[in-house]
């Protein structure tokens, strides 16, 4: 049940927004795109930002996070000044840059890619609109949408469009890297679609970094379409300014027999939410979900999925590790769907939190809902702080007490960094969470 609340000058800011910025977004003169865009703002009129009454939102208040609606982020002219962060420098790829969404073809390097990839800045998706745009943009979209999705659709300005031909096998990961350039503060609203097609693969790479101290917002959504026999490797790095917030959405079709392995890891922003919304519609389909983040201060940080078992014999696994200190929160959300014909359905589900500060918080609710009867089903979730006896161990055979609580929860993390298949990712995740515990040295020493 929808519960309706007095406007926020922040809807009413955004709904006002949408009225003085329709005329100029991409796609203006389509009637499809038009149509998409004033169906998301009328959605979004009716249910507003969302609240704490609303149960999958009941950890976190988007509602005080946002007080006020920003202005639109504008593109950053070419050779115009864009810091963006190379996570992946050691690996072999190919690097698509965004400037406050945009794309910038000069700061890019992606003119080697195999025959059979198409890649469209949103813009140009829109404008060109081909079959296979038009086919999927919004289709994929998750079935509960909430008001948060609703913005993206109505401003999305920025993002790609990316088409994987069926039997394509990708050389080397494609990296989506986008920067939030500026001092003013203001809403990027990007919206990524990709489509990999039967028998297709490939590795996708985002990063998300932004200008320290400024209080931007990060709306991000994510559309993947995996063809049958496709297989999708994601890995995901949220690194925003500590004064951002960060709402991102991955909505996947799975078809028969598709792999995917999807893996989010969070460091910054004042408030994370990382939603992810998986269909499995083919039989036989197969899908890794897992996430990792580390966060300290005040942070929040929410990770709320879905995961829709529509059709027989598919499988999914979903880990997700939590690092909280300070008084920060950490939110997992997690909920499992059989269906009455998904029979001989595998889904397993298990998130942890550690606790190094006793102002340190970790709320979970993982959830099964089975309307089938023959199928291996299971969740959990725990939290705690350090092992006394481990950290025991350690100090008895002569390592410093700091030093052995950096061991433990390097560990503790790289177990979900064990989630992803390519070991060159693997240790760039197991950098960044190095240089998150070198910062925070001097709280460890008094956890």
């Amino acid at each position: 049940m929808n519960i309706q609340l007095a406007r926020t000058p922040a809807e009413s800011g955004f709904l006002t927004l949408f009225d003085e910025a329709r005329d100029s977004l991409p796609g203006a003169r389509s009637d499809w795109i038009s149509g998409l865009r004033q169906d998301a703002i009328d959605a979004f009129r009716r249910a507003g930002i969302p609240h704490r009454r609303i149960e999958e939102w009941k950890y976190t208040d988007l509602r005080s996070a946002l007080p006020q609606a920003l202005p639109l982020a504008l593109p950053v002219p070419a050779g115009g000044g864009v810091e963006a962060a190379d996570y992946f420098a050691p690996i072999a790829r190919h690097r698509l840059v965004f400037a406050n969404g945009y794309l910038r073809p000069d700061l890019s390097t992606c003119s080697d890619l195999p025959d059979g990839v198409e890649v469209l800045g949103l813009a140009q998706a829109i404008a060109e609109a081909p079959s296979w745009v038009r086919d999927h943009l919004d289709r994929i979209a998750p079935e509960a949408r909430s008001g948060v999705f609703d913005l993206n659709t109505a401003f999305m300005a920025g993002g790609i469009a990316i088409r994987v031909a069926a039997g394509v096998a990708v050389d080397r990961p494609i990296e989506l890297a986008f920067v939030f350039t500026g001092d003013v503060p203001a809403v990027q609203a990007i919206r990524n679609l990709i489509v990999v097609e039967e028998g297709a693969s490939a590795t996708i790479l985002e990063t998300f970094r932004g200008a320290v101290g400024v209080d931007y917002l990060t709306n991000t959504a994510t559309e993947l379409v995996l063809g049958d026999g496709a297989r999708v490797d994601h890995v995901k790095i949220q690194d925003e300014s500590l004064a951002a917030l960060h709402l991102a959405s991955l909505s996947t079709r799975l078809g028969a027999g598709a792999v995917l392995n999807t893996f989010t890891a969070s460091l910054g922003a004042r408030v994370a939410r990382n939603e992810t919304n998986l269909l499995c519609a083919g039989r036989g389909g197969d899908a890794a979900i897992s996430g990792a983040y580390m966060i300290s201060g005040r942070q929040h940080c929410d990770s709320t999925m879905l995961v829709d078992h529509a059709v027989p014999e598919c499988s999914s696994r979903e880990l997700f590790k939590g690092v909280i200190d300070g008084s920060a929160r950490g939110v997992f959300q997690g909920r499992i769907i059989v269906r009455p014909d998904a029979q001989k359905t595998d889904g397993r589900m298990m998130t942890k939190g550690l606790l190094l500060s006793p102002n340190a918080e970790f709320d979970a609710k993982p959830e099964l809902e089975i309307f089938a009867d023959d199928v291996l089903c299971a969740h959990g979730a725990t939290s705690g702080e350090l092992d006394d006896d481990l950290l025991f161990y350690l100090r008895s055979r002569g390592i410093p007490e700091l030093q052995a609580k950096t061991m433990l929860i390097q560990a503790f993390v790289a177990d979900a960094f064990e989630q992803v298949s390519s070991e060159e990712i693997r240790d760039v995740l197991n950098g960044l969470a190095g240089r998150w515990l070198e910062g925070s040295t001097k709280d460890l020493a008094h956890a």
